[in-house]
């Protein structure tokens, strides 16, 4: 499906889709709702509908990867149903499209912030617009780092999360220029990785916010650590003021480091009771305290210092070419260009690179009532939480939203008459009325499970895949000979076990359970002879794992579909390459700007 966009142009096409989507899930919410471990005991092979069972047995792992890719042919010579081919079909055309888009496309922006809003445009996010690009991101990966993300800001992060905030970053870029904003607020920001690179690699003023206290210091200690990096670079670059001021109509040498104010960290807990008001006050809190260091540092009112040398978190005699450089600046009207990020996108370790450019109107008069709310992957209730907010405060005017931990939202099991109230599903109206709307923690949680990465192991053949079926002969065991264990929220791992016989594998996985590994012979054999049904339980589990984003896209659409019904269009673009991060998709809505891109 290529539906990525709410607005008024395309509200009844999310209506319908959701509508069917619902409708699909309730005909196979049992396969949704099933544990692959209970494939003997509970008989699911057998609960398949007419003809599936004698089709699906035909195919090998190889042909059942057609199941999970559109692009893939139907086997040859293969007797399918067409109830089953059809259930295909769907799945495929109710998931959104996960192939990532070139955010530095200049559709991408026309479309999010037409500059004729009274002129109806049609930007067609879909697989043939060009819009969207071949990815490359695991081939950037060397060396353990993800090489297109400057140096600077590589230190401490794995590569998902580096090529993550990447985009992220590019995204939010796009946004704040849109809205004219240059403060950013990221909630549930952990050590602040993306806040350095929206400070230091676009110019953005940041606030964090992480219930999680620990995390505060060592976030003010590594901004310290990127802001010295920084400095010593530029000090290479312009050894001296004189030779500065030579290139100061230089575009290029709008170096700005010192006058770049750190990101201000505070710890709050956001949760779904969490009012927009009590919110606004932390975040306004932060701003003054921040805005406050900044008039005292620009105005050189710190005692024995040379006001020459003043800087936010640093001093140098550099700080004074810097100034110079931002009155240059503030005579632009805020983001009115695209502030040069060639630090970001730079493979880098070159003394020449530019690692960071002053935001639009550092140091000068901002607008305390005015930010853009992100999230990279808020889990659970979060994510919700933080579009209610948006939605509540006039004074965020933009929202660029990552989300994960699908299992972890609260849902009510009930129907459409009940009131969503602050659920993390469903939000928007329409589909709390929907029948039979409510999703399983299973169905949730399969919702973060990625079809992809189980297709390429489908076409690999691995001898891993076995392991289904060790598990759920496993399964049979223990509910033969420990009728009242309750494995509860326990999680199964062992190492190495693709290369174990399945009797070594039942008694490690019993001692690992505290239960006693001696099993009834009787017991054992039948478990063993279930052993070779295994492709029968892999043709199972990927028939329920086509319908992962399924319900991911379902979530994701009644999160805009809420937008919408708070005044507020918005837009979902996969920007990450989803080999690397399976919640790709983030949601970029805007009060400033209407969000045009149509459908295909």
């Amino acid at each position: 499906m290529s539906l990525q966009s709410c607005n008024n142009n395309t509200v009844e096409l999310v209506k319908s889709q959701m509508k069917k989507s619902v409708k699909l899930i309730n005909v196979y919410r049992w396969i949704i709702d099933a544990y692959i471990s209970d494939f003997f005991t509970d008989g699911l092979w057998d609960r398949l509908p007419e003809g599936w069972t004698e089709g699906l047995s035909q195919l090998d792992s190889l042909d059942l990867a057609f199941l999970l890719d559109s692009s893939l042919p139907i086997p040859n010579r293969k007797d399918l149903p067409l109830t089953l081919l059809a259930f295909r079909e769907s799945t495929h055309a109710l998931s959104l499209d996960r192939q990532k888009v070139d955010l530095e496309n200049k559709g991408i922006g026309e479309g999010l912030f037409p500059l004729d809003k009274d002129k109806e445009r049609k930007a067609v996010v879909s697989p043939h617009s060009g819009v969207t690009t071949q990815t490359k991101a695991r081939a950037d990966i060397q060396f353990g780092q993800y090489l297109p993300l400057n140096a600077c800001f590589r230190t401490h992060v794995k590569p998902k999360k580096q090529h993550e905030i990447l985009q992220l970053g590019k995204a939010i870029q796009l946004l704040g220029s849109g809205c004219s904003c240059d403060h950013v607020v990221d909630v549930g920001a952990g050590q602040g990785h993306l806040s350095r690179l929206l400070a230091f690699g676009h110019g953005f003023k940041v606030t964090t916010v992480e219930a999680a206290g620990c995390h505060a210091p060592k976030a003010e200690k590594m901004d310290k650590d990127i802001q010295k990096k920084i400095h010593r670079k530029l000090k290479r670059k312009h050894p001296t003021e004189q030779e500065q001021a030579s290139v100061d109509g230089s575009k290029e040498d709008t170096t700005a480091s010192n006058t770049t104010s750190l990101p201000d960290h505070v710890t709050c807990l956001i949760q779904p009771g969490t009012s927009a008001e009590k919110f606004l006050e932390v975040v306004r809190d932060s701003y003054r305290k921040q805005t406050d260091v900044l008039d005292i540092e620009g105005q050189g009112r710190v005692p024995n210092q040379d006001p020459s040398n003043m800087s936010t978190g640093s001093r140098s005699p550099n700080s004074k070419m810097c100034s110079k450089h931002l009155k240059s600046e503030k005579t632009n009207s805020p983001r009115s260009q695209n502030i040069e990020t060639d630090c970001i996108n730079s493979p880098v370790d070159s003394v020449d690179t530019k690692v960071t450019q002053p935001g639009p109107g550092i140091n000068c008069v901002r607008d305390l009532s005015q930010f853009v709310l992100t999230g990279l992957h808020a889990c659970g209730d979060l994510t919700p939480t933080m579009l209610r907010i948006f939605a509540q405060c006039p004074d965020i005017v933009g929202v660029a939203s990552v989300a994960c931990c699908y299992m972890k939202l609260s849902c009510r099991e009930g129907g459409a008459d009940e009131d969503s109230g602050d659920l993390g599903y469903p939000m928007s109206q329409f589909t709390a009325n929907l029948k039979d709307n409510h999703l399983s923690f299973e169905a949730r949680a399969m919702a973060c499970h990625f079809a992809d990465s189980y297709k390429e192991r489908l076409l690999a053949n691995p001898p891993s895949l076995k392991l289904h079926c060790y598990r759920a002969a496993l399964q049979y065991i223990i509910k033969e000979v420990y009728p009242d264990f309750s494995q509860g929220s326990i999680r199964l791992s062992i190492k190495h076990s693709d290369t174990m016989t399945f009797e070594s594998y039942v008694k490690t996985s019993l001692r690992r359970l505290g239960l006693d590994p001696d099993v009834p012979v009787q017991v054992l054999q039948q478990a063993q002879s279930y052993l070779p049904c295994w492709q029968k339980v892999v043709a199972f589990y990927t028939l329920r794992l086509s319908l992962a984003p399924v319900v991911e896209s379902l979530i994701l659409l009644d999160r805009m579909l809420y937008l919408y019904e708070q005044g507020i269009p918005s837009v979902l673009l996969p920007i990450f390459d989803p080999a690397l991060s399976p919640r790709n998709f983030v949601l970029l809505a805007s009060r400033k700007c209407s969000v045009d891109i149509t459908t295909s």
